[in-house]
Formats: C-alpha cells, sequence, structure tokens
C-alpha cells in the first residue's frame, strides 16, 4: 500500500503553478521530492489498461506489478473505470440435484 498525505495548500499552489507553465508530471516530482513511480502518468495508464487487455482474467494487483504501477488497487480500479474497462463475476450456474429435476 503507498502513503499519503494530505498535501499542504502551498504545495497544492505550487503544483498548480507548474502545471500551468507547462511542466511535465517528471519535472513537477522532481522539485516536489515526490517518487516517480508513485505519480500515475498517461502513459502508465495506457500501459495498464494495454495489459489488462491483454490478460483479463489475471488479478489487478498482479497486472499493476507488471506495468511498474505503484498505487493501491482501488487507483488502479478508477483508472479502468474511467477507460470504460470493468469487472465481472460470473453467475453461478444453480445446483439442480435428483430431486429437484422431478
Amino acid at each position: 500500500m503507498v502513503k499519503t498525505r494530505e498535501l499542504k495548500p502551498e504545495e497544492k499552489g505550487g503544483i498548480v503553478a507548474l502545471l500551468n507553465n507547462n511542466f511535465i508530471n517528471a519535472q513537477i516530482t522532481k522539485r516536489i521530492k515526490i517518487p516517480d513511480s508513485i505519480v500515475p502518468t498517461k502513459r502508465k495508464n495506457r500501459l495498464l489498461i494495454r495489459e489488462v487487455m491483454r490478460n483479463r482474467r489475471a488479478p489487478l494487483r498482479e497486472l499493476t506489478s507488471n506495468v511498474g504501477f505503484n498505487v493501491s488497487t482501488t487507483t488502479a480500479s478508477n483508472y479502468l473505470h474511467e477507460a470504460v474497462i470493468k469487472s465481472h463475476v460470473a453467475a453461478k450456474k444453480p445446483f439442480i440435484s435428483d430431486e429437484n429435476r422431478k
């Protein structure tokens, strides 16, 4: 699990200012000292979606580790929901005994 902390208003303002000056995520993370593996980028999101489409039955935790996406499964699931990729659980066929068949 990735440990998170609440950003201070000054930090939030600094990030917004950097984004307004067309800095990319990598430059912003270096300036405010956030590990690059934590920050989701568009490229990592695409890699995650591609990996999910290749192997639909694999657990999400396994898929995120294959991509090198160090976020929680909830965060990864949210990215997949934004890309309209949802998980479904197959309905079980009811057990019909010999007595119930009659």
